[in-house]
C-alpha cells in the first residue's frame, strides 16, 4: 500500500509540472490522494465515495482494531450497497484476521440479500477456497433466493458451486441433508426448508421419498412429519420453502377439517391423476367435490373443450401484454399451453369460469376493479375461495406496499389464509383501455414461480369490460375471456 501511494504521488508530481496551472485554475486535480482524514468510521460509513478514500480510512482505524465502531464499519462495506470492490476486498480481509466470528455472522445474515452481483460472487469463491464450511448455511441461503440476473445459470450458481469446491461435486445433496439434519427445528426451520428445497432441485426426489417412507425416521421432525401427510394422503411433495410452509398451514388444527374433506374427495380421482398432484390442487379437489364432483371423473379433453365453449370458441381474441424478447413462443391460449397442463390447470380455470359465473362475484369484481382505479396509491387483491356454505368469494387484502398503482404486494395474512383458497387474485385496473396490460407481467411471474399458488389476474379492456387470465408457476397463463359488468345490457 506504501509503495503504491508513493507511486501514486510520484506521477501526481509529474503531471502537475507540466499543467501547474490546471490544479490552481480548477482547485482540484484529478489524481488528487486520499482526502484527509480526521474520522474513520465516519468515512467508512458514507457509501459512494472513492476506494481510496476507505483504503486510507482502514490505514487510520488499524491502529485500533479493537474498535467495535470500526468493526462494525468494516462489516457495512463488505455487505452494503455502493461500495467499490477494493474497498469490499480489503474490510473483508481485516474483519477475516480480527473478527472471524462477526464476519461469520454478517455473511450468514446478509449473502442471500446482496444485489452486487460481482462481490457476491466473489466472496463465495473465497469461501470455498478458504474452506469455509461454518458457511454453508449462508451459502444455502443464498443459492435458494431468487437472482434474477442470475436465472439461468442452473448448476453454474455461485453459491452452489462454493459447496461444491468444498464437499465435493458429488457430495452437494449430502451436503445439504447433512446440514438440514444438524440445524435446529425451532431456531433455523428455513435453513432447513432451503435445504430441502435445493435437494430437490438437484434431482433427488426419489431419495427424499425413501426419507418419507420411514415412519419411525419422521415421527420426531415436525417438518418432516407434515411432509410426510401430505405424500401418504395426496402424494404431493411440497418443492419449495413456501410449498413447505403451505403443508404446515393445512396441517395444523384450524384446517383439519378442510385436510379431511379433501383427503376423502381425491379418493375419486383415478388412480394416474392421484400420481400427478401438486400440493395447488388439494384446494381444487376439496372444491371439486362440493359443487362440481364430475369434474373428478371427466376426462382432461372433456374438461377442456368446456373451457373453450364457456370462453368464447378456440379463435376469439387473446387480449395479452407484449413481450419483448419471446418472439412467438408466448402465448396465453388454451391450446398452445394445453401439452403442459394438468388435471389440476384444467379442473382450477373450470372452478374460475363457474365462480365467474356468479353474479353477486362479479359485481364483487367490478366493485374492487373500479375502487382500485380510483386509487392510485397501490393495486387491489386478495383471494378466491369457497365459504363455509360452499359459496364464491372474494376476500380482500390490501397491499402492503403504498405509493406504486402498478405493484400488488400480498400481507402475511393474506399468505397465512390463501392456503386453503382457490385463487390469489390480484388487478390492473390503472385505466379502463388496458388490454395492452392485460394479464401477468414478469414480477407476476415470479410470485407464481416462488409460491407455486394458482393465480387469477383481472384487467380493464374497456369501462364494460374485463379480461381474467389465469397462471400459475414456470410462464403457463391461460385467457379465460372477459366477464361484462353486471347490467350492462
Amino acid at each position: 500500500m506504501v509503495r503504491f501511494t508513493s507511486l501514486l504521488r510520484v506521477a501526481c508530481r509529474a503531471r502537475a509540472t507540466a499543467l501547474f496551472s490546471l490544479p490552481i485554475l480548477l482547485g482540484l486535480s484529478a489524481c488528487s490522494g486520499p482526502a484527509r482524514i480526521d474520522n474513520p468510521v465516519a468515512t467508512l460509513s458514507q457509501p459512494g465515495l472513492p476506494g481510496r478514500d476507505y483504503l486510507a480510512a482502514m490505514a487510520v482505524a488499524d491502529r485500533n482494531p479493537e474498535d467495535v465502531a470500526y468493526r462494525d464499519a468494516l462489516r457495512r462495506v463488505v455487505i452494503s450497497p455502493n461500495y467499490v470492490i477494493e474497498a469490499r476486498r480489503a474490510a473483508y480481509g481485516r474483519l477475516k484476521e480480527i473478527d472471524p466470528k462477526k464476519l461469520a455472522e454478517t455473511l450468514t445474515m446478509n449473502l442471500a440479500k446482496m444485489d452486487a452481483l460481482q462481490w457476491r460472487e466473489e466472496l463465495c469463491q473465497r469461501i470455498a477456497a478458504e474452506q469455509w464450511r461454518e458457511l454453508t448455511p449462508a451459502l444455502v441461503h443464498a443459492w435458494a433466493a431468487q437472482v434474477p440476473a442470475w436465472a439461468n445459470l442452473g448448476k453454474e450458481r455461485p453459491e452452489r458451486l462454493a459447496i461444491g469446491t468444498m464437499y465435493g461435486e458429488d457430495r452437494i445433496v449430502d451436503a445439504l441433508l447433512d446440514t438440514m439434519a444438524a440445524a435446529n427445528p425451532l431456531t433455523q426451520s428455513n435453513l432447513r426448508m432451503r435445504c430441502w428445497q435445493l435437494a430437490l432441485s438437484e434431482g433427488q426426489e426419489a431419495r427424499l421419498r425413501d426419507i418419507l417412507s420411514d415412519e419411525a425416521r419422521t415421527a420426531g421432525d415436525p417438518m418432516l412429519r407434515d411432509i410426510r401427510a401430505g405424500l401418504v394422503d395426496f402424494n404431493v411433495l411440497p418443492r419449495t420453502r413456501e410449498e413447505i410452509l403451505w403443508v404446515q398451514a393445512l396441517r395444523s388444527e384450524p384446517n383439519r377439517d378442510f385436510w379431511n374433506d379433501a383427503k376423502a374427495a381425491v379418493t375419486q380421482l383415478s388412480p394416474a391423476r392421484r400420481g400427478g398432484l401438486e400440493l395447488r390442487d388439494i384446494p381444487v379437489i376439496a372444491s371439486c367435490a362440493k359443487s362440481a364432483p364430475k369434474l373428478l371423473t371427466m376426462t382432461d379433453d372433456e374438461i377442456e373443450r368446456s373451457i373453450v365453449v364457456a370462453t368464447g370458441g378456440s379463435d376469439r381474441r387473446i387480449y395479452s401484454p407484449d413481450f419483448e424478447g419471446y418472439g412467438n413462443e408466448f402465448s396465453e391460449r388454451l391450446s398452445h399451453h394445453s401439452p403442459n397442463l394438468t388435471w389440476g390447470d384444467r379442473a382450477a380455470m373450470a372452478l374460475a369460469i363457474e365462480a365467474l359465473a356468479v353474479p353477486e362475484l362479479r359485481r364483487h369484481v367490478y366493485d374492487m376493479a373500479d375502487r382500485d382505479l380510483a386509487d392510485r396509491g397501490s393495486e387491489f387483491g386478495g383471494i378466491l375461495r369457497r365459504d363455509a356454505k360452499g359459496r364464491f368469494e372474494l376476500i380482500e387484502f390490501p397491499s402492503v406496499s403504498r405509493g406504486n398503482d402498478v405493484r400488488y404486494e400480498s400481507s402475511q395474512k393474506l399468505m397465512d389464509t390463501v392456503y386453503t383458497a382457490l385463487f390469489h387474485i390480484h388487478f390492473h385496473a390503472q385505466a379502463y383501455e388496458g388490454e395492452r396490460y392485460a394479464g401477468p407481467h414478469m414480477g407476476d411471474f415470479g410470485f407464481a414461480d416462488s409460491t407455486r399458488l394458482n393465480c387469477l389476474v383481472f384487467t380493464f379492456i374497456d369501462s364494460e369490460r374485463i379480461n381474467v387470465d389465469y397462471y400459475r408457476f414456470g410462464k403457463v397463463v391461460v385467457d379465460l375471456g372477459v366477464i361484462e359488468r353486471p347490467g350492462s345490457r
